[in-house]
């Protein structure tokens, strides 16, 4: 027998335009374009290993196609999606003379 999910369930994760569905597969730069999902589950770090391997091959075979290094396949360490503004730095204030 078929497991299917039920219509309450549907209607629950179901958004208008499918943007759910759209972003479940979406790839970001951010993320050297792999899916959030791809990050969390650390699917991320072999994807970006083989893609260092294939453009390293691409690029021993095709050099004249290369004018710079291949991209950087590294996991960033820290990613945000809406990176707060920097704190102004605070200038020190005027020395006060010392009182004798």
């Amino acid at each position: 027998m078929p497991c299917w999910p039920s219509r309450a369930t549907q209607r629950r994760n179901a958004t208008p335009d499918g943007t759910a569905e759209k972003l479940q597969g979406a790839r970001h730069g951010g993320i050297k374009f792999v899916t959030p999902q791809q990050r969390h589950s650390s699917h991320a770090v072999e994807i970006c290993r083989q893609r260092a391997h294939v453009y390293e091959k691409a690029r021993q075979k095709h050099p004249r196609r290369w004018s710079r290094s291949t991209r950087c396949w590294r996991k960033p360490e820290v990613v945000w999606i809406n990176k707060p503004p920097e704190e102004p730095m605070t200038t020190p204030g005027v020395p006060l003379p010392q009182a004798a």
